[in-house]
């Protein structure tokens, strides 16, 4: 008995820093993924940008970012294109339902937007859900042309993954 508990030893200590790798890794953050789309843009080579005019909010380090994106791709930003592209972020706690417009009013039992997450036993931290939007419309009729949104989840103290969104959001927004 003796002998198999001394041969398993070398095993054991070899796995357990995978063990607590494993363990201190964060089981919370997902990539962000595009949760909504709609409407075919036209093929753009440049748009305008709705400014923001504090540089410090999350909604300016998203624009910047968006910016970024869109200069990779190879699309100019200007101040007078009739494509207008405008964006939004906002953070929830994860475990809180987000149900349509329609509850209460057409359905007495509505489906929710989003899937509530459930606390995990492995969750280091309180999570919550970061939802960021792209509209692309004309800035003549106002009509809109492309919609797009995309949710990712986080503990509450981690950094935004602003590019990450907007890769997701300008791929999307560009894809008819």
């Amino acid at each position: 008995m003796h002998r198999a508990i001394a041969n398993l030893k070398p095993q054991l200590l070899l796995s357990a820093p995978i063990i607590a790798l494993l363990l201190a890794s964060c089981t919370v953050r997902t990539e962000p993924t595009i949760s909504s789309s709609s409407g075919t843009p036209p093929t753009i080579s440049s748009v305008s940008i709705v400014p923001d005019g504090d540089s410090d909010s999350n909604r300016a380090k998203l624009r910047k970012a968006l910016a970024a994106e869109l200069a990779a791709k190879t699309i100019a930003i200007s101040g007078d294109e009739n494509i207008v592209l405008d964006y939004s972020i906002s953070r929830n706690s994860a475990d809180a339902a987000l149900l349509s417009s329609e509850a209460g009013q057409a359905k007495s039992d509505p489906e929710p937007i989003v899937i509530v997450r459930e606390a995990n036993w492995l969750d280091a931290c309180p999570t919550v859900r970061i939802r960021a939007m792209l509209v692309l419309f004309e800035r003549e009729s106002g009509t809109v042309i492309k919609r797009s949104a995309a949710e990712a989840i986080t503990c509450e103290n981690d950094d935004v993954p602003y590019t990450e969104f907007a890769k997701v959001l300008v791929q999307d927004a560009l894809t008819p």
